[in-house]
């Protein structure tokens, strides 16, 4: 793993569905070293930048991989060179997604007749950023069933990249965003770990940098478990996501930092969102 992008100091832009958004994000009034995206399928068939269930971006893949590969091939120094975090919402999106991102990291004009290769690490390092590939693959707290077949998707990122990073994830039942005691009431069990674990080990997984995405506040409850993940592997690293409160940044405060990514927002971070969503619907993007 690039020591650049070690968990230590790393800033995030979330969810960077827009041209506004990933213009700010890597605009140098900031200091983003990670961009995280969502990818879907739009309702017209075109590899979008939207998170579910809005189906409509004026930021296609193609854009958003495009405008980071050009902003890192012109970056004055390395400091300044972005990763990328790509989640997969839409299992339909992995096939022409990836499609995409190979042809942009292997070059526009170079990936004639060269599609069917499987980029090598020294391809993918090219790029001057990390590539993160990301989806909630398991089952997790609230039970909910996964979008994505665990196997499939780790078959079809390896297929075509070597030398990326795997950001796997449980499913996490939507809660109420305003109530921490409702996240607090869920947890990640042996299970999910084991079950996880088994996905890892299945394919391998062991010779190459894995993440695994983890909902803060039921991670805060679920400590043992995070341990085990740790434990598993070397290689193998946790990213926080999501609602936070002042308890569960102190828990954050405690692990190890050179091995958990924090991708977090406070609780009023979520009113934010249920804001934008409610405008959405509004605005008649949402039903």
């Amino acid at each position: 793993m690039d020591t650049r992008f070690k968990p230590p100091g790393v800033r995030w832009a979330h969810a960077t569905n827009s041209q506004a958004l990933l213009r700010n994000a890597l605009s140098e009034d900031t200091s983003i070293h990670m961009i995280e995206a969502d990818v879907m399928i739009s309702n017209g068939g075109n590899v979008i930048m939207s998170h579910p269930p809005i189906r409509e971006s004026d930021l296609t893949l193609h854009d958003f991989m495009v405008k980071i590969s050009d902003h890192n091939a012109a970056a004055s120094s390395a400091s300044r060179h972005i990763g990328v975090k790509l989640d997969w919402k839409d299992p339909e999106a992995i096939d022409p997604g990836l499609h995409v991102v190979k042809t942009v990291i292997l070059g526009e004009e170079s990936s004639s007749g060269r599609m069917e290769e499987r980029c090598d690490v020294a391809t993918v390092c090219s790029w001057n950023g990390p590539l993160w590939l990301n989806a909630d693959i398991v089952m997790g707290p609230g039970n909910k069933t996964p979008k994505h077949n665990a196997d499939e998707f780790v078959s079809k990122c390896r297929q075509h990249f070597d030398g990326v990073a795997f950001s796997l994830g449980w499913t996490v039942a939507p809660f109420n965003a305003y109530s921490t005691a409702s996240w607090k009431a869920h947890r990640y069990t042996d299970k999910h770990c084991a079950d996880m674990l088994h996905v890892c080990e299945r394919h391998r997984l062991t010779d190459c940098h894995v993440t695994f995405a983890m909902s803060a506040i039921p991670a805060q409850q679920s400590p043992d478990v995070v341990a085990k993940l740790l434990a598993a592997n070397p290689n193998y690293t946790i990213t926080l996501w999501g609602n936070t409160d002042a308890a569960c940044r102190a828990w954050i405060r405690t692990l190890d930092a050179q091995r958990v990514y924090v991708d977090t927002k406070d609780v009023d971070g979520w009113n934010v969102v249920w804001c934008t969503l409610q405008l959405a619907r509004l605005c008649g993007y949402l039903q």
